[in-house]
């Protein structure tokens, strides 16, 4: 996606599903990062994506937002999705639980 549709989304956290976006406020997530402007619009689209950004850009949350989101739209029409997240070091590990809870 190029830095003009980039340019035009103006809250990228409005096109995820109403019980998301809600929790984004509870959170406190006023405004997404770069990474985030970026990815989840392609992710939500379906889009596979390769996300490269410093820590603390808000990678996790580019990765979780769109699928919970799907996840919430589906969850209605198909009960039986899962969702497996395989985080490649224990410390990642820990911080999203800290996150999901």
């Amino acid at each position: 996606m190029g830095l003009c549709r980039l340019k035009k989304s103006v809250d990228v956290f409005s096109i995820l599903a109403k019980p998301i976006r809600k929790l984004i406020i509870e959170r406190g997530f006023i405004n997404p990062t770069l990474p985030q402007k970026v990815a989840i619009p392609l992710i939500i689209e379906g889009r596979n994506v390769l996300l490269i950004a410093p820590t603390g850009t808000g990678k996790t949350e580019v990765a979780f937002l769109p699928v919970f989101s799907k996840l919430v739209e589906y969850v209605k029409s198909q009960p039986s999705i899962k969702i497996l997240y395989i985080t490649p070091l224990r410390s990642l590990n820990r911080d999203l639980l800290e996150r999901l809870q």
